[in-house]
């Protein structure tokens, strides 16, 4: 009786102190919740070959103002339904990117690939073509290009469409899975990105203690940030080191499309907000390469921003996301695909 006494009365002082602490930690500011924290928690888990990647299974609803979207994660940690046999199709497309072709804020059936998969099936020309969403929220080239030649490669695409969107160049630097040296791809580890590291941490404390200021002031404390952009007198090279990179992956890709038997299309995905025309790079990066299709190149995505894209977050909206799908679609039908 003793003993379960003085065992209560610790565990009611150690309570009470980490009460007082997460007080503390609120009037001082600390312990907030990190603008990366959906990625080390909710429907993503640590990943020791991508640093994070979504769970299989996993659903999640997220309801803002602008929108209500619900995620649900197929077996293989990709948004989309159960993947069927490649002999069941005549023609498979693989989609990789990040959110913007994720379809952040929208229904699943509303992202476009999903709505292009059904612009061939309304086509009606008897050919059965199966499109897959392989975007990851928050992911760069990096993370998306080993996605696919790690994980991916096994679904013996036809067409291999890679989604660009203007913020990838800055996912890579944050978050490498690369590094360039004398003009090669060399390898980085995973685990030592601070995402990795803090996921990990995370999964080791109990459900009640994760979403804490005490938690996450000390795993800070371990870690440190998870965002380490170059000092801006860098920013310049490291962004033009990027694009290099970027060009090697899209060769890379390319070579293993000969290889497999698929084609390449690098995709300039719209942004609300950036420059009229944010990639202009690409067409260099992609010359004797691979095809590329720059919808951002139309001008009407600046002045009819409000019809394609949601008002306060910077993605595409369902109308927007249409709007790609139609666009890549009469592409593809006008190259033969």
């Amino acid at each position: 009786m003793r003993l379960l006494l003085v065992s209560a009365t610790v565990l009611i002082s150690i309570a009470m102190a980490l009460l007082l602490f997460e007080g503390v930690l609120a009037l001082l500011g600390q312990g907030k919740r990190g603008s990366d924290s959906w990625r080390t928690g909710g429907y993503h888990a640590p990943d020791a070959e991508l640093i994070y990647f979504p769970k299989p299974g996993a659903t999640k609803v997220y309801k803002t103002a602008e929108f209500t979207e619900h995620v649900h994660i197929n077996s293989m940690g990709l948004r989309d339904d159960e993947l069927r046999p490649r002999t069941e199709f005549d023609f498979r497309i693989v989609i990789i990117g990040d959110s913007m072709t994720f379809g952040h804020g929208v229904e699943v059936d509303e992202a476009f690939p999903s709505v292009l998969e059904r612009l061939y099936a309304e086509r009606g020309d008897g050919r059965r073509v199966d499109v897959v969403n392989a975007a990851v929220k928050g992911y760069g080239t990096d993370q998306y290009y080993a996605l696919f030649q790690h994980r991916l490669r096994r679904l013996q695409p036809d067409l291999l469409i890679v989604a660009f969107y203007l913020n990838d160049v800055t996912d890579n630097i944050v978050h490498p899975l690369y590094s360039l040296e004398n003009g090669r791809l060399v390898p980085v580890d995973p685990t030592a990105d601070p995402l990795y590291r803090i996921g990990r941490f995370n999964e080791m404390l109990p459900r009640f203690l994760r979403d804490t200021r005490v938690a996450r002031w000390l795993i800070h404390q371990l870690v440190g940030s998870t965002t380490k952009p170059p000092p801006n007198s860098e920013i310049g090279e490291r962004m033009n080191q990027e694009r290099r990179k970027i060009k090697l992956e899209i060769a890379d890709l390319v070579q293993t499309g000969k290889q497999d038997g698929f084609e390449v299309l690098v995709l300039g995905v719209p942004h609300r907000d950036g420059p009229a025309t944010p990639y202009p790079w690409l067409e260099s990066a992609t010359r004797g390469r691979a095809r590329l299709l720059d919808l951002s190149a139309d001008p009407s995505w600046q002045r009819d921003k409000k019809k394609w894209f949601f008002g306060v977050d910077y993605h595409l909206n369902a109308a927007g996301q249409l709007r790609v799908a139609q666009k890549l679609f009469d592409y593809l039908v006008a190259e033969g695909f």
